[in-house]
């Protein structure tokens, strides 16, 4: 779309459209989709796993009204959205799984399959809330991950250097100052040579 102002500048407006909008450590996107989907199906089974639908109805209306509140207030910015989506999942998973089992033991395989359904996909939507919570907590959302995150090697040392942090004197006399100190797999100092057995 080409708008001109009154100097003759152009001034172009660019709509990108993305089918997944990609922000590094971040699920909420996920986590919106299965709440959205949970609805759907409560709303749409209740008729066929409620036992007494007259008295299950309010609450199964109330859960969806929530967990689609829940969904759209979802954002990469707002954390507290993020855990009350994982505590919303979590809840609704030990409830569904719960009634689940006690289909299970009544002999009823409908109500059985749409209430282990239900409680799938809030396992899954605890998972990936869970995952974004914790990113959020640790300052990762947004973040790209480079191989310095992975691929840290220890700094190596000088003995002198460590004489003067630790106030420790290397166990064999004959090492150079200047000579660095032998790490082992763990990056600590490895023992000197003549601590070894032959």
């Amino acid at each position: 779309m080409d708008l001109r102002d009154s100097s003759g500048k152009s001034n172009e407006i660019y709509f990108d459209y993305q089918l997944w909008q990609r922000i590094p450590h971040y699920y909420g996107d996920i986590v919106r989709q299965l709440f959205l989907g949970l609805v759907v199906l409560m709303m749409v089974g209740a008729p066929f796993f409620a036992d007494d639908l007259a008295a299950e109805f309010p609450f199964i209306i109330l859960g969806s009204i929530v967990i689609a509140g829940l969904a759209a207030l979802t954002n990469p910015v707002k954390n507290w959205v993020m855990y009350l989506n994982v505590i919303a999942a979590g809840v609704g998973l030990f409830m569904f799984e719960t009634t689940a089992l006690a289909a299970y033991s009544a002999e009823n395989p409908i109500s059985f399959a749409l209430r282990q359904a239900i409680a799938v996909i809030f396992l899954f939507a605890f998972y990936f809330g869970a995952k974004t919570a914790r990113a959020m907590l640790m300052g990762k959302i947004g973040e790209v991950p480079s191989e310095e995150d992975f691929g840290k090697k220890p700094a190596q040392k000088k003995w002198k250097d460590m004489v003067q942090e630790q106030g420790v004197a290397p166990a064999v006399e004959e090492l150079v100052d200047n000579e660095e100190i032998p790490l082992d797999g763990l990056g600590n100092p490895a023992a000197p040579d003549t601590d070894k057995l032959d």
